[in-house]
């Protein structure tokens, strides 16, 4: 119950940082007339908070049947080259970006899955953009090692994974916006 009540707590606390962090940008944020696209390297990251879900009768049964959820904290960091319109598919793709990103996870319990890094590529581009703000959509792919692997002997408990490394797939649909000085 106690376990409960502190992830509940540091949810609260993580959506109350984000949310406060976007009012202050949105308050200290100019207008801009026109979008400036300029060619330099971006860098971004994430951090993600999860559980994992089991995904067929078998592995319900198996991880869930003592009420404990798989729980995960993750950061991902990525450095990304911002196109220009150079090139025709670059206007076609909205000035997309490029380049990549490492992705590591951190399970609560990392004996049972281990702690798994991932070195993948990534692409960003754009559904919709208005002066500082754009939907966009993400695709990454790469390869992710470092998990703790099923082992009959040493680790019988992680039933969902044979092999210490894996491929890593990604694909998001992130908003952002700008709030930088122009």
């Amino acid at each position: 119950m106690r376990n409960d009540q502190n992830h509940s707590i540091l949810k609260f606390i993580i959506c109350f940082l984000l949310l406060w962090f976007f009012i202050i940008e949105i308050a200290s944020a100019k207008e801009a007339d026109t979008l400036k696209i300029t060619k330099n390297l971006n860098f971004s990251g994430y951090v993600q908070y999860g559980t994992v879900l089991a995904t067929n009768p078998y592995l319900r049964q198996a991880y869930l049947s003592d009420d404990a959820s798989i729980e995960f904290a993750a950061l991902s960091f990525q450095m990304l080259k911002q196109t220009t319109g150079e090139k025709l598919w670059e206007q076609k793709f909205g000035f997309p970006q490029y380049g990549f990103g490492i992705y590591s996870a951190r399970f609560f319990n990392k004996n049972q899955f281990g702690t798994p890094i991932a070195f993948y590529g990534v692409f960003k581009a754009p559904f919709k953009r208005w002066n500082k703000f754009s939907l966009n959509y993400e695709a990454g792919f790469g390869f992710t090692f470092n998990w703790e692997a099923f082992n009959p002997s040493e680790n019988n408990y992680n039933i969902s994974l044979g092999a210490t490394e894996s491929v890593f797939i990604a694909a998001l649909k992130t908003t952002v916006y700008d709030g930088g000085n122009d």
